[in-house]
C-alpha cells in the first residue's frame, strides 16, 4: 500500500499540484517574453526589422499547440481508467520543450519548442480542470478554479519580470536553471499525487485484504474459496442475480437509449450550449488580451520611456498583483453568481482600457504617462480577474444542466476533461490571437488603434453574459428577465 495516501490523495495537495503545474506552464511561457528581442537577435540572428513579426509568430505557436491538442487530451482523459496518466505525459512535452529552447540556434527550432511548450500545456491546464472537477465539490468548485486562474495568471505575468532580470544580470543560461528547477518540483508533485478514484481502488483492495485475512481460521479451503469469490467475471450468482432469473424482467431498452444517443459527439453537443459559448468567448477575450500585452508591453515601454529587459519585465506586476484575488472572485461567484455583476467587470475592464490612450498624451510628462500607464493596467487586471473566474466556474455547472435537461444525452459518460479542453483551447486561442493582432493593431496603426480594439473587444463579453450566463434563477432578487 502506498504511503501517506491521506496526504496525497487530500483536497488540498491535488489543489496544490494543479496550481503548481499551470503555474510551471505558464512561467516557461512567459519568462523568455522579455527577452524575445534580444535572443531572436543574437541567438538565431534575426534583423532588427523582423525581431517584431518572429516574436509574435514564436508567443503565437505556443497558443496554436495549446488550441489543436486540448480537445485530443480532453477525450483521451475521459476515456482514461486514470487523469494521473496523461497528467504525467505534459512533464515528457515540457523537457523537450526547455530542452530544444536552451539549443537552438536558428528561428525555427526556437518555433518547434514554444510549440512543444503549447502542447505540454494542453496536457497540465486540460487535465488539470477535470481533475479538480472531480476532487472538489460543486460548491467549492469556483473559489478552486479561481485559485488555478491566480496560478496560471501569475505564472504568466510574473515570468517574464524575473526573466528580464535573470537575463539582464545572469545571462541567457540563468533562465533555465529557473525552468529546470520548476520542472523537478512539478513532476515530482504529479509523480506523488494520489486520485480520488484511486484512492477509492486502494480503499477497496485493503478491505479485500482484510476480509481474506479474517477468514484464515476457515483453513486453506475457505481461503481459497474467498479468493474465488472475489475474482472479477465470476460466474457465481448472487441471490438478486437468482431472483431475476425466477421473475420475469420487462425488457431492457437501456442498450438502445444508449445506442440512439452515441451519434452526439459530446464537443459537438457542448458547442451548442450558448451558456458554453459565453464562458469560452469571454476565456478567449481575456487571454487574447493578455497574450497582445506579452507582446507589445515590453516594446511600448522600451520606445515610449527608452526602458530595458528589467523595465519590460517589471511593468507585468501591474497585472500580476491583481490576479492574486482570484481565489476571492471565484468564492463570490460560488455564493453570489449574478450575470449582471459578471457582466459590469468587463465593461469596467473596457473602460481602464480605454484610458490606456491617455498614456500617449503629449501635454503630460513622462513621469504621468508612467503613472497612467500603470494605474489602467493594475485596475485592468482587477477588473478581469473578477470578470472572468466566474466563467470558468460556470462550465461545469452548464454541463450539469444539460443532463439534468437530458439525462441520456452524454450516455452517462463522464465529459468534465472533454468541456475544460474546450475552456483550454479558448486560452490557447486567445494566446494565439493576441501576439498576431499586436503585430496588426499595434505594428500597422499604433498605439491609439491597438488600446481602442482591445477596449471594444472586453466590452463586447457584457452582451453574451448578459443573455446567457447565468439561468433566470441566479439573478439578484427583484431582477426579472
Amino acid at each position: 500500500m502506498p504511503r501517506f495516501e491521506k496526504i496525497r490523495s487530500s483536497n488540498g495537495f491535488i489543489i496544490s499540484t494543479i496550481c503548481f503545474a499551470s503555474f510551471t506552464d505558464a512561467f516557461i511561457y512567459g519568462v523568455i517574453v522579455p527577452v524575445l528581442p534580444y535572443s531572436l537577435n543574437e541567438q538565431a540572428g534575426v534583423s532588427d526589422n523582423s525581431v517584431q513579426f518572429w516574436s509574435s509568430v514564436l508567443l503565437a505557436a505556443f497558443g496554436l499547440a495549446q488550441f489543436l491538442f486540448s480537445p485530443l487530451f480532453g477525450y483521451l482523459a475521459d476515456h482514461s481508467s486514470s487523469r494521473k496518466k496523461p497528467f504525467l505525459l505534459g512533464f515528457l512535452a515540457t523537457a523537450a520543450a526547455t530542452g530544444l529552447l536552451y539549443s537552438a540556434q536558428n528561428v525555427w527550432l526556437m518555433a518547434c519548442s514554444r510549440f512543444l511548450q503549447g502542447l505540454s500545456a494542453a496536457i497540465a491546464y486540460t487535465i488539470g480542470f477535470a481533475l479538480l472537477a472531480d476532487t472538489v465539490d460543486a460548491s467549492d468548485l469556483g473559489m478552486c478554479i479561481g485559485c488555478v486562474i491566480s496560478s496560471l495568471n501569475v505564472g504568466m505575468i510574473i515570468s517574464p519580470t524575473l526573466g528580464g532580470i535573470l537575463y539582464a544580470k545572469f545571462g541567457y543560461k540563468s533562465l533555465f536553471i529557473a525552468i529546470f528547477a520548476l520542472i523537478a518540483i512539478d513532476v515530482l508533485l504529479r509523480l506523488v499525487l494520489i486520485e480520488k478514484r484511486q484512492l477509492s481502488s486502494i480503499t477497496e483492495r485493503r478491505e479485500l485484504q482484510r476480509s481474506r485475512g479474517e477468514g484464515s481460521e476457515y483453513g486453506t479451503f475457505q481461503s481459497m474459496f474467498n479468493e474465488a469469490a472475489n475474482q472479477e467475471g465470476s460466474g457465481t450468482p448472487s441471490s438478486d442475480d437468482d431472483l431475476t432469473v425466477l421473475i420475469p424482467q420487462p425488457e431492457d431498452t437501456s442498450t438502445e437509449v444508449a445506442y440512439h444517443h452515441h451519434y452526439a459527439i459530446p464537443l459537438v453537443t457542448l458547442m451548442k450550449s450558448p451558456r458554453i459559448l459565453t464562458s469560452l468567448y469571454g476565456t478567449w477575450v481575456s487571454l487574447a488580451i493578455l497574450g497582445s500585452f506579452d507582446a507589445a508591453l515590453p516594446i511600448f515601454v522600451e520606445k515610449q520611456f527608452s526602458w530595458g529587459p528589467i523595465g519590460g519585465g517589471l511593468i507585468f506586476l501591474t497585472l500580476t498583483c491583481p490576479s492574486t484575488l482570484s481565489p476571492l472572485a471565484g468564492k463570490l461567484s460560488d455564493k453570489f453568481p449574478s450575470r449582471w455583476l459578471t457582466s459590469l467587470w468587463f465593461i469596467l475592464s473596457g473602460a481602464s482600457l480605454f484610458h490606456l490612450l491617455l498614456v500617449k498624451d503629449d501635454t503630460i510628462t513622462s513621469k504621468s504617462q508612467t503613472i497612467l500607464l500603470c494605474f489602467f493596467l493594475t485596475l485592468y487586471g482587477f477588473t478581469m480577474s473578477f470578470g472572468t473566474t466566474p466563467l470558468g466556474a460556470d462550465l461545469n455547472q452548464a454541463v450539469e444542466s444539460i443532463e439534468i435537461e437530458n439525462p441520456d444525452i452524454f450516455s452517462g459518460a463522464n465529459v468534465s476533461a472533454q468541456v475544460y479542453s474546450l475552456y483550454t483551447s479558448a486560452c490557447a486561442a486567445g494566446i494565439l490571437f493576441g501576439p498576431l493582432w499586436t503585430s496588426v493593431a499595434f505594428g500597422i496603426w499604433g498605439w491609439t488603434f491597438y488600446v481602442l480594439s482591445l477596449g471594444v473587444l472586453s466590452v463586447s463579453v457584457a452582451i453574451p453574459v448578459l443573455l446567457f450566463h447565468r439561468p433566470e434563477n441566479d439573478f439578484p432578487v427583484g431582477i426579472e428577465i
